[in-house]
């Protein structure tokens, strides 16, 4: 897309909502293959599971030090009230083991979504979405819409209009999806193919420029359903 290597902001919610989006009710929102690359990104498509990285704690030696009691649930088949109490026990164990703060993370599903229950609270009823409702892989795909949409302003137009500021949003809101021209990161500069969180723990782009440019070229021009 080219662009400048100024630091970009997420464009918030004044973006509006998305085109073929009527009275609330969700019509697919994201193309199929945009979901597909944020999800490869950020789970490799697993719709059952939380954020990895802190399920198993080590010692300075390799040595597991302590495991998380419920981390081979499956988050697909849990309601949106149980999921909240996942992601509840998840965070406290991490800081009972003494996790730093800013090294927490209680990601869950194929997108990695943190405010699952802000999400639903706030937009869920325009959506057919409630506390009750499974989070299993429709509810997921609809969280990634409001998601995209409502909480960040990635929406359709933008991706059309200025596909780089889009790129730009979409790799500040998911640390395995690349950023598209040398810009500077959360920690540090970064250039095109890294994540904007380089630098940053563990954190790295999964997925190449080249996929990740096109996906949001065919979500701005064709504009299809997912």
């Amino acid at each position: 897309f080219g662009g400048s290597s100024s630091q970009s902001t997420a464009q918030g919610q004044s973006q509006g909502q998305s085109q073929g989006q009527s009275q609330g009710q969700y019509t697919g929102g994201p193309t199929e293959e945009l979901k597909n690359l944020i999800r490869s990104a950020e789970s490799g498509g697993d719709y059952t599971t939380p954020y990895k990285g802190n399920l198993v704690i080590y010692d300075a030696n390799g040595r597991v030090k302590a495991e998380f009691s419920r981390k081979d649930e499956d988050l697909s088949t849990m309601t949106i009230t149980q999921l909240d109490q996942f992601q509840t026990d998840y965070l406290n164990f991490q800081k009972a083991q003494g996790i730093p703060d800013d090294q927490r993370s209680a990601a869950a599903g194929a997108y990695q979504i943190l405010n699952v229950k802000d999400l639903v609270q706030k937009y869920g009823k325009d959506y057919g979405l409630d506390m009750d409702s499974v989070f299993d892989k429709k509810t997921q795909d609809i969280l990634i819409e409001i998601f995209l949409e409502k909480e960040k302003g990635l929406t359709r137009q933008l991706a059309a209009e200025n596909p780089t500021e889009f790129s730009k949003g979409l790799a500040r809101a998911f640390a395995g999806v690349p950023v598209l021209q040398t810009m500077q990161g959360r920690n540090q500069q970064v250039t095109r193919g890294q994540s904007y969180y380089a630098g940053f723990g563990k954190n790295a782009a999964t997925i190449g420029a080249d996929r990740t440019e096109e996906a949001i070229r065919k979500y701005g021009n064709l504009g299809g359903q997912g």
